[in-house]
């Protein structure tokens, strides 16, 4: 199933994936996807085992496990590479034998959607991302907020400062990953280091906060 795979133009690592019904996610979908499933479900996980290949030096093995039980391996030629195949194939492999946990999924997707608040740079018609909506019914947050959100979080639980990494990708465009406790949490994308750093902010608050929903309430009920 992993001819199903389509791969970024501009590293190489897996970046979507065709699911049993013709519909296509993206990695960051894919992942999502997989968290919902564990915590719905009850299930542990998700949880990544990498190792490299002793018959094959430079080649990574992943495998996600969930529940106890091995739902995907991936293959790659960096750990990331192969983490986000293990992602994309668990995605596919639960859309196809469990669909109605997939349209449940999606469902919940468009009710906490988040909703990007744009602003448009004049010299190039750009639009990166200011803030952020979760659902209809919430106020935005801001890059501000984020980052202040970010800093609770880490002294809260005893991690140090979040490490922000930028990668520049084809067609003049920048991603940034951010890190804590050496765990990838958020990434985002933007026309310069500044506009992918915000969204990289923005796009882990969203993550922590649907996580941890009663996290962020105390959080905004502290600030």
């Amino acid at each position: 199933m992993s001819g199903s795979i389509r791969y970024s133009d501009s590293n190489g690592k897996p970046d979507s994936i065709c699911l049993a019904r013709r519909e296509w996610i993206t990695y960051e979908e894919a992942r999502e996807f997989i968290e919902w499933y564990c915590g719905h479900f009850k299930l542990d996980g998700p949880q990544l085992c990498s190792s490299e290949l002793p018959h094959s030096p430079g080649t990574i093995s992943a495998a996600l496990i969930v529940g106890g039980y091995r739902l995907s391996n991936g293959k790659g030629n960096t750990r990331d590479a192969a983490e986000r195949e293990c992602y994309l194939l668990a995605a596919q492999h639960v859309e196809c034998h469990d669909h109605k946990a997939f349209v449940l999924f999606v469902k919940k997707l468009l009710d906490d959607t988040v909703v990007v608040v744009d602003q448009v740079e004049p010299s190039s018609g750009y639009k990166s991302p200011t803030s952020w909506r979760f659902g209809s019914r919430t106020s935005a947050v801001t890059y501000d907020q984020a980052r202040a959100f970010m800093k609770y979080y880490c002294t809260r639980f005893g991690f140090g400062k979040p490490t922000v990494t930028y990668t520049q990708l084809a067609g003049l465009q920048w991603e940034a990953v951010m890190i804590v406790d050496d765990r990838r949490i958020g990434i985002g994308k933007g026309l310069d280091r500044q506009a992918s750093r915000i969204a990289c902010y923005l796009d882990t608050t969203r993550y922590l906060r649907k996580c941890d929903p009663d996290l962020w309430k105390v959080y905004v009920r502290n600030a």
